[in-house]
Parts: C-alpha cells; sequence; structure tokens
C-alpha cells in the first residue's frame, strides 16, 4: 500500500512544469460498422437538417480515412501564462489561444478575438479554462490513472504484488471502483500503471469496463518526469475509442515565449501559423470594443453589441475607433 499511496500522492501534487513545449496528438478512432453507418444514412437520407447528419459525416470519414487526429502544442510558462494550439489534422482546420498579464485571444483562420485577462470574459470565451484541458491529458500521460477521481473522494483501498505484477484498487464508496494493474519502478519511485479500469459502480453501472491502457513508459529530461509514449481508451464492450500519444517536450525560454503569445496582427507572421489569415477581429478590451471585417472593398468596422460583449445594453458604452488602430500593429 505504501507505494501506492506515495503514487497517489505524487499524482496530488503534480503540475506541469515551468518553461516547456509540450506536444501530443489524441485520435478518436471509428466506432460505428460499415452497416450501422448505413442504418444511420437511410434514417438521414432526403434530410439535410437532420440532427444525426454530422455523426454520419463524422463515422464514414473515420471508417473510409481512419481515426481522426488532432495536435495540441503547449507552450508554458506557468500557470496563467501559455499559448495552446489545437490543430485538427483531418481537415487542417485550428483554433489557438493564449493568457498572459496583458492579454488573452483567441485564433481561428477566420477571426481574431482580444480580450482583457483582468475582466470577465464575453460569452463563449473564457480561455482560462483551456489551463484545464491541457493540464488533464498531460496528468494522464505522466500518472496513468493515479490522478483519477478527486473530485468525488477517490481514494487507494488495498494494493498487492502477485507473479511479478503489482495491482491496486481505488475507492469512492459505491460511486465508483477503479482496479491498476502495472509495475512499481524503483527508476521512477513510484507506480507505472499499465492499465487502469472502472471495476464496480453502484451509481452508474453503464461505464463498468470502460478502461485505459499505459504503453511506453520513458523519462523525459525536459518534464523530469516518467511519462507514457501513448494511452488506449476502450470502452465498456471493449471497443477502442481514443488515444492519446505523447510526441515530446523542448524547453521553453523567455523570448521564445513572448513571440508565440505577442497578440497577432492582421499584417503579421505568427511563430506558429505564419502569415495572418482571420478575415475579422474581435477586440473585447475597454475602450476598443470594437468588430473589423476585412473585405475586398476595405476594413469595415463597427461597435461590438451588448449581447457580444455580455453586459446590458444599458451598460455598453459606445466607443470611437480609428480603423488604423486595428490594422497591423494596432491590436498590440
Amino acid at each position: 500500500m505504501e507505494a501506492f499511496e506515495s503514487s497517489w500522492a505524487h499524482a496530488d501534487s503534480l503540475e506541469i512544469p515551468a518553461g516547456v513545449v509540450i506536444r501530443y496528438r489524441v485520435l478518436r478512432h471509428p466506432t460505428m460498422s460499415a452497416e450501422e453507418l448505413a442504418a444511420l444514412e437511410a434514417r438521414v437520407e432526403g434530410a439535410p437538417d437532420h440532427p444525426d447528419r454530422a455523426q454520419v459525416e463524422e463515422a464514414r470519414r473515420r471508417l473510409e480515412q481512419g481515426p481522426d487526429e488532432t495536435a495540441y502544442e503547449v507552450w508554458y510558462s506557468r500557470s496563467g501564462r501559455w499559448r495552446y494550439n489545437t490543430t485538427w489534422l483531418y481537415d487542417g482546420t485550428y483554433f489557438d489561444a493564449a493568457l498572459t498579464e496583458r492579454a488573452s485571444w483567441g485564433m481561428t483562420q477566420a477571426q481574431l478575438s482580444v480580450m482583457d485577462p483582468g475582466r470577465a470574459p464575453p460569452p463563449g470565451r473564457d480561455y482560462s479554462s483551456l489551463e484545464g484541458e491541457f493540464g488533464r491529458h498531460y496528468r494522464l500521460l505522466v500518472c496513468g490513472g493515479m490522478q483519477a477521481g478527486r473530485p468525488i473522494g477517490m481514494r487507494p483501498a488495498r494494493a498487492g504484488v502477485r507473479d511479478g505484477v503489482w495491482s491496486g484498487v481505488a475507492s469512492a464508496g459505491d460511486r465508483l471502483e477503479i482496479e491498476f494493474r502495472g509495475r512499481y519502478s524503483a527508476e521512477a519511485g513510484r507506480v507505472l500503471p499499465d492499465q487502469y479500469r472502472y471495476s464496480a459502480s453502484a451509481r452508474s453501472p453503464e461505464v463498468v469496463g470502460k478502461s485505459w491502457t499505459m504503453t511506453g513508459w520513458r523519462h523525459d529530461g525536459v518534464l523530469d518526469e516518467w511519462i507514457a509514449s501513448r494511452v488506449d481508451v476502450r470502452d465498456p464492450s471493449g471497443v477502442l475509442i481514443e488515444s492519446v500519444v505523447y510526441d515530446g517536450s523542448e524547453p521553453l525560454d523567455e523570448a521564445e515565449f513572448g513571440a508565440v503569445t505577442a497578440t497577432p496582427t492582421t499584417d503579421g507572421v505568427d511563430p506558429a501559423r505564419g502569415a495572418a489569415a482571420f478575415g475579422s477581429v474581435l477586440d473585447f478590451r475597454p475602450g476598443r470594443e470594437t468588430r473589423v471585417r476585412f473585405t475586398d472593398e476595405g476594413p469595415q468596422a463597427r461597435p461590438l453589441t451588448a449581447s457580444e460583449i455580455g453586459l446590458p445594453a444599458r451598460r455598453l458604452r459606445v466607443v470611437g475607433w480609428v480603423v488604423a488602430g486595428v490594422i497591423g500593429v494596432g491590436l498590440g
């Protein structure tokens, strides 16, 4: 039990180290058979607005082309200072977000949004929450399930070694029980799980059997952590649904961090994405609450509406706007 409890404590205290770049991918595998897809296609035929049409397109793409692959890249200075890039490799689209003391911004091919990090974010643009998303991926790869179940009071319950294989059970009472299998590594100083699975749940029996399998444990010198090269996720029936693949890390210095988190400009070159391509800019910062669209006839600017900013109309202060201020360097 001592090794289990110390490994659990390691997961409790784990944080992404300061000054690193982390890269990984998530593969979302086909889960629908050709027969099931055909039945779904028949159901949506002749109904272009059918709510299941997107599911048809997704299932067809995965069956024909393989898993949907999404690449992630994190430039991490410390908590509250980072850039997080998401690239959907199957169609080439992306979404990037950055957070520093000076600005918070999000960018796609089509649009750039700039916020003041010291103010409540407008609707749908709370980018600070993304730190929890990439943090969960990092903890999964490093902890191999030892990070699971904290919100419901999951704790180590029992552990042992049989025929050279370490196993353990963590429990949150009747809410959920998790079985672990793996090995204790003296070099890592903790348990490195090969698999964990939901083994019992009186409250949610439908999740029992879902499992995560970790392979390729190795020490990463930049992170100074042991990390799994891959995590495969299977549903309760054993179908492979998702894989998280670790691609590596490198040190991040302050100069590079400043370059990748600088607010993009319409005439600039982003270090990660190249020349600016977005067609509109939404600036939510105080005194600049404006939307600018770039058209063949030139930039067209208007004040942001109360609903866009997330304020009652009576509180919206319409500000003057100099269009030249947003063209090029005016967003800094």
